[in-house]
């Protein structure tokens, strides 16, 4: 019996940490994350679609975090009771603020070298599908060109 249940442990726990995340809150960053690596996997027939929509929401989350950065936001703590909350705004400290430029700057960074990497599938797939294209157009101009000379033969 403590055989079973010592293997089955691990399941278990992997299954409760897995409901912990579904029903944990989803923040900006993670979201963002979750959008980098969607953008990464972007497919180049799906290029056109869908470029757009990332662009806008990683571009509209880079400003917003940057006028966090720039400390245009202040957090207010609210006490234990939440009826009151503790008015003294706190601003963010030289640390922090090193600390949420060194992440803006990763997340910018990264943001760049997936949408190069994009960018670059899509070109390769424009490039191939031209090609098939041209190769198509120069069999149908040579078969012709065949019919022409074989009927005056």
């Amino acid at each position: 019996m403590r055989f079973l249940i010592i293997l089955l442990f691990p399941f278990v726990l992997s299954a409760q940490v897995e409901a912990i995340k579904a029903t944990a809150p989803k923040t900006a960053s993670s979201v963002i994350h979750a959008s980098l690596i969607e953008l990464k996997n972007l497919k180049a027939e799906d290029f056109d679609k869908k470029i757009d929509d990332y662009r806008n929401g990683i571009e509209k989350y880079i400003e917003k975090k940057k006028r966090v950065c720039n400390g245009e936001f202040t957090t207010i703590i609210l006490s234990d009771s939440l009826a009151k909350p503790d008015q003294e705004a706190k601003k963010l400290t030289k640390e922090e603020k090193q600390l949420c430029f060194n992440e803006l700057k990763a997340i910018y960074k990264t943001y760049i070298n997936h949408l190069f990497l994009v960018r670059t599938r899509f070109v390769e797939y424009l490039n191939e599908k031209r090609i098939k294209e041209l190769a198509l157009i120069r069999d149908a101009t040579l078969k012709s060109i065949d019919s022409t000379f074989n009927r005056k033969r």
